[in-house]
């Protein structure tokens, strides 16, 4: 099942008419999502190269990053 990046996106208009604490909670829900989606997307890519190696295909890893 692949994993695929979400956003989160509010306009200015909506966003202005919250309150700094509603602003707040928004922006930690977000980054806790981040590293959840972060995890999850690791994980699935991890496995689908796992499966892709059990299929025979040769793969060239960098690790220079």
């Amino acid at each position: 099942m692949p994993t695929t990046p979400f956003l989160i996106l509010y306009s200015k208009k909506l966003w202005d008419q919250l309150n700094p604490q509603e602003q707040a909670v928004l922006r930690e829900a977000a980054l806790e999502g981040q590293k959840v989606e972060r995890t999850a997307i690791r994980a699935q890519s991890e496995k689908s190269l796992a499966s892709l190696k059990t299929k025979g295909m040769q793969v060239n890893e960098n690790h220079a990053c």
